[in-house]
């Protein structure tokens, strides 16, 4: 036997609904607590229900709170990761860095152990010009490898910046092609995903070192 619900019992059930708080987050990271009222569910109003602004602090991205200390090992001295691992000293040193990269503009970073440490204010931009920072970034990465050390190599995530100074060390030192140092740091660091003008940039490099 089936049972069949007519329009007038619906709107019954309908109105037994208690009204609820729902907390909504936003693709931008904004946040809204959803309220539906009592005067709204007894109308049946189909007006939106009353969003309250919680946070609007994170524009753009969804922020994940939780740190990340995920470390990729490229080689036995080169070392890629996020600010959270840059700034964990016994992580640090646990791999036994040396030397500390910071490849963007982090003001209040404070290195955790005795290490040298270059910062290079790059900003994760398509349009940012990579090459403006290549000589000293790779003469400072050279310069912790030669002398027998360990060089981490972060920026703020470790997935764009970092990446991409990483690749182009790799293909100017060890001449390797732009897609080899990606499935290389890629292995090592799942989360690398430089942006799209980046790449373009580090095959606009490897296009110019074929061509020397």
């Amino acid at each position: 036997m089936s049972l069949k619900l007519n329009n007038c019992d619906l709107i019954r059930k309908k109105s037994k609904l208690k009204p609820t708080t729902t907390l909504v987050t936003t693709c931008a990271g904004v946040q809204y607590t959803e309220q539906l009222s009592e005067m709204m569910r007894h109308r049946h109003c189909s007006r939106p229900a009353n969003l309250i602004l919680e946070s609007s602090a994170h524009p753009g991205f969804v922020i994940d709170t939780k740190p990340d200390l995920d470390i990729g090992v490229v080689t036995s001295n080169l070392l890629i990761g996020s600010i959270d691992a840059a700034s964990d000293k016994k992580l640090l040193e646990l791999h036994k860095v040396t030397h500390i990269l910071s490849v963007a503009p982090l003001k209040n970073y404070q290195v955790p152990i005795e290490a040298e440490h270059l910062c290079l204010d790059i900003l994760d931009l398509p349009d940012t010009e990579l090459s403006d920072y290549f000589t000293a970034a790779f003469e400072f990465i050279d310069k912790s490898i030669s002398s027998g050390g360990c060089i981490l190599i972060h920026c703020n995530a470790g997935v764009s910046r970092s990446a991409a100074i990483t690749i182009a060390y790799l293909m100017h030192s060890k001449s390797m092609s732009y897609d080899s140092a990606w499935q290389l740091l890629k292995e090592k660091r799942p989360a690398i995903n430089p942006n799209i003008g980046f790449i373009f940039q580090l095959k606009q490099f490897e296009h110019q070192k074929i061509n020397k």
